[in-house]
């Protein structure tokens, strides 16, 4: 292996090394890859369970990840310990941010978002069906 070879592996491995070592920290914005599910029939008075799967999520308990949907804001929601699945609920009545009274999800499409102290990830669309 050339001299140039070696360096260049080298610094590759670093820039590997480097990233990973970020992302375990949570110093990059956490990105979404899927929503699972991406529909729901929503019970009245019932709750339905959602996972999103990506990167960068703040594992623990309580989490360090803010769940925004629609307007609503679920903060402190846990991670899996690899940082790459959050599993929470929507309940049926949600509250808003700020002063709004807590209202019923209705029928429509809601943008989900993760956010830490890295910053905010890319929006996913969740449907929901009354």
């Amino acid at each position: 292996m050339s001299r140039i070879t070696r360096r260049a592996a080298v610094f590759a491995a670093l820039v590997v090394a480097t990233a990973c070592t970020a992302l375990r920290r949570g110093d990059v914005a956490p990105t979404l890859d899927t929503i699972n599910p991406d529909s729901v029939f929503f019970p009245a008075g019932g709750v339905v369970e959602v996972t999103l799967t990506g990167t960068g999520f703040l594992h623990g308990t309580p989490g360090g990840n803010t769940v925004h949907l629609g307007l609503a804001t679920l903060r402190g929601v846990p991670a899996s310990d690899d940082g790459r699945r959050i599993t929470f609920v929507i309940p049926d009545v949600m509250r808003a941010d700020g002063e709004a009274p807590p209202a019923r999800l209705e029928s429509g499409s809601y943008a989900v978002q993760v956010e830490t102290g890295a910053g905010k990830s890319n929006e996913l669309t969740i449907r929901i069906f009354r």
